[in-house]
């Protein structure tokens, strides 16, 4: 799986994202999260869209060097 896409699912939690090691787009945006972790293992991720959202914190993007597009307005 290279593409994942949950939005718009009133998600609160989302657990294991760190198994989808192809993972090089994550869109989670609509839904209810607060925290999103796991992210740093995913080494091909280039985007990750978590807007409208309730995000407080997001942890490991900082170790993605293929990392080329972060949206997360409206946390």
């Amino acid at each position: 799986m290279s593409v994942l896409d949950v939005g718009d699912n009133k998600i609160r939690k989302i657990e294991n994202v760190d198994k989808l090691v192809n993972l090089t787009e994550f869109h989670a945006a609509k839904n209810k999260l607060t925290v999103i972790e796991g992210l740093d293992k995913l080494s091909e991720l280039y985007l990750i869209a978590v807007q409208a959202n309730f995000i407080q914190e997001i942890s490991g993007v900082d170790k993605l060097a293929n990392l080329e597009e972060l949206y997360m307005q409206q946390n």
